[in-house]
């Protein structure tokens, strides 16, 4: 199944974004350049959320503007640092954005929570990001349907989608569908936080040369490890 037909929204005319429009609009460093260049395969606009296609008012104040969700889906040549390939491409629209990735029969979701950047109103500041493959079955398949979120207005109404998001992630890495929790996002980042020291430990153990270098690190690791196992009891009673 795909992603796009089971989050169940409005389609409009696909519309191809080409790589040359989002290197127009990022500016990117020759690093960021080439990671957009050797990742993004193909990138179309499929859908376009706002009040005339989903029967939602807008908002906006002095901090927000949320006038409509984008909705991309994006084909990939590679499927590795997706969460920096991910900020690059929310980076490039000043609108809320929804990404859908396929990567050789894998899917993911990435949303992006946004600000009006306060030295160009044109602009928005990324606030947070989130992403997270979505293995389609069905345990997860009635949540994923867009047209049962609720919020008063769309600022609402991608607030829930970015919580949606988040429970899928806590849902492919316990295999339990979390209930609604605003907590999520905190022991979510918490998690990432602890699997990025992990690794960077394990490689620090592999490189050692000097047994008591070894022995401290094994304990270093032994506690992270440990911390890990609690975090994620914590995800699987809904954090």
């Amino acid at each position: 199944m795909k992603l796009l037909d089971v989050i169940n929204i409005p389609l409009c005319q696909q519309q191809r974004i080409p790589i040359k429009t989002l290197i127009e609009q990022l500016q990117p460093t020759s690093l960021d350049k080439k990671l957009l260049e050797t990742h993004i395969q193909s990138m179309y606009l499929v859908s376009l959320l706002n009040e005339q296609t989903i029967r939602i008012r807008a908002f906006k104040n002095e901090t927000y503007s949320f006038q409509a969700i984008y909705i991309f889906q994006i084909n990939l040549k590679k499927n590795d640092n997706l969460v920096l390939l991910s900020t690059l491409i929310h980076s490039a629209f000043p609108e809320s954005t929804i990404l859908l990735f396929n990567y050789k029969g894998k899917q993911y979701i990435s949303g992006a929570s946004k600000r009006i950047n306060k030295l160009d109103k044109t602009k928005t500041v990324i606030e947070d990001t989130v992403l997270t493959e979505i293995i389609i079955n069905n345990d997860i398949l009635e949540y994923l349907d867009f047209n049962k979120l609720i919020g008063i207005n769309l600022k609402g109404y991608y607030e829930s989608i970015m919580q949606l998001i988040y429970q899928c992630k806590v849902y492919s890495i316990t295999n339990i569908f979390p209930a609604y929790n605003t907590n999520l996002k905190y022991i979510i980042k918490e998690y990432e936080r602890l699997n990025f020291e992990l690794n960077i430990l394990k490689e620090k153990y592999k490189n050692a040369s000097m047994k008591a270098e070894q022995i401290r690190l094994d304990d270093e690791l032994y506690d992270k490890e440990t911390e890990l196992k609690e975090l994620i009891a914590k995800l699987k009673v809904g954090g």
